[in-house]
């Protein structure tokens, strides 16, 4: 067969002075799609995806080549913009953060508190005498006469039948320094004492005895009942103050307890009998809530 060499020029650049020579057949261009992708080459420096680079007179095929996709990428100042928005971002989050914290602490001793209150409101009107877990969370208990004059004292080693039965003595103000007994399982280990949260329980035991009594009753019935509701009717008042402070001076022979200014009242009416069942300690008083005093 007759082979001539002739200048071929690549299928993108048709039209250009950039050729390649190589032995072909002539008049390339004549020929067939399929025999003109077969036989001819693409020129040095073209861009591979327009011909398959194929050997013209055998020999190892050359490796397709990967086409190239454009790169993008984010400039110096589109970069700047956005450590700039996250930086204002991150110092509003900061800001807000020790708020957020300070709610939500306070929103978890509240929830604390009310839940220590109904406790002790419950122990002391039902005249609970078994509660001796309170000897882990009650340091002390100290009643007080209307002149702030001591009436008597519990030391910590006493079980939960006096704590209920100091803090329902009436005619006295009876205070408690207490730790709390719900909240985290974290404080409540005896290496946490110190930190543990806690606060001062103030209870006082108010017997109704002139609220039913009416001079003016003729009837002897209406009399006789106004009187056994005020030898049974009492108002049972407790008050929480936290967080505790360290102990103030000695008054007394006793340090001051103390407490910050947060305070939360429980109100409640109680109607049934209150007895102190122990003659040789006469400052234990108890509700009894089956037993009503009757007429005398």
């Amino acid at each position: 067969m007759r082979v001539q060499n002739v200048e071929v020029p690549h299928e993108s650049d048709r039209g250009l002075s950039a050729t390649r020579s190589g032995p072909v057949r002539a008049a390339a261009w004549d020929q067939p799609q399929s025999v003109r992708q077969r036989f001819m080459v693409p020129k040095q420096g073209s861009d591979p995806r327009v011909l398959p680079q194929t050997p013209l007179e055998g020999g190892t095929p050359n490796p397709p080549r990967a086409p190239r996709s454009p790169q993008a990428a984010f400039t110096m100042v589109e970069i700047a913009l956005c450590l700039a928005i996250v930086g204002f971002a991150l110092v509003a989050i900061i800001g807000v953060l020790p708020t957020g914290l300070q709610v939500q602490r306070e929103n978890n001793l509240d929830t604390v508190v009310n839940q220590e209150g109904m406790y002790f409101l419950e122990a002391i009107r039902s005249g609970s005498q078994g509660l001796d877990e309170l000897m882990r969370y009650v340091d002390g208990v100290r009643s007080y006469s209307s002149n702030r004059a001591p009436l008597a004292m519990m030391p910590p080693a006493l079980n939960g039948r006096v704590i209920i039965g100091l803090l329902s003595r009436p005619y006295a103000t009876n205070v408690a320094k207490v730790r709390a007994i719900t909240g985290s399982a974290a404080e409540k280990s005896v290496a946490l004492t110190n930190f543990s949260f806690g606060y001062l329980l103030t209870t006082q035991v108010i017997p109704l005895t002139n609220a039913f009594a009416a001079p003016a009753l003729t009837d002897p019935y209406v009399y006789a009942e106004a009187q056994v509701l005020s030898s049974n009717a009492y108002q049972l008042v407790l008050t929480l103050q936290w967080p505790l402070l360290p102990d103030g001076p000695t008054v007394g022979g006793l340090p001051q307890w103390r407490a910050g200014d947060n305070v939360k009242v429980f109100r409640t009416l109680v109607s049934c009998e209150l007895t102190n069942p122990y003659p040789f300690f006469p400052a234990l008083y108890f509700f009894e809530p089956s037993t009503f005093v009757g007429y005398r």
